[in-house]
């Protein structure tokens, strides 16, 4: 439940978020296949990319899910959003230092999610 950005954006961008639902390449969302589609569409992309860690059995990555990619759609000329399966791509989640216990988020993770909403909200008052 990790989102990564790139591109050296400012570090309030780096946010706690989880999401499930699947979306279009076409409209600046993206699946994450394996590691190699890891490494083309988010380490070697030109464009700031934000990931999205997320897995099916995770509450709050469905309450979040549409709300994040709501968000998204207002910037995806500008970014992409790029979502990964922990449970799919295991290695990438670990290489990214997304971390669980028994099904449950570590404790770390949730100071990030508060992250994600301040961000959200200085982005949005802002514009």
């Amino acid at each position: 439940m990790c989102i990564y950005v790139k591109n050296d954006l400012p570090p309030c961008r780096t946010m706690l978020v989880s999401v499930s639902r699947m979306m279009s390449k076409e409209c600046g969302i993206t699946n994450i296949q394996d590691e190699e589609d890891y490494q083309k569409r988010v380490l070697e992309n030109v464009k700031p990319v934000v990931v999205d860690f997320h897995a099916s059995w995770c509450g709050p990555c469905k309450m979040l899910g549409p709300r994040l990619d709501k968000v998204m759609e207002k910037y995806m000329d500008k970014v992409l959003l790029a979502k990964v399966d922990i449970d799919k791509l295991e290695t990438v989640s670990m290489n990214n230092g997304v971390s669980y216990a028994k099904g449950n988020w570590t404790k770390s993770l949730v100071h990030m999610l508060a992250n994600l909403f301040l961000c959200l909200f200085i982005s949005i008052s802002y514009r």
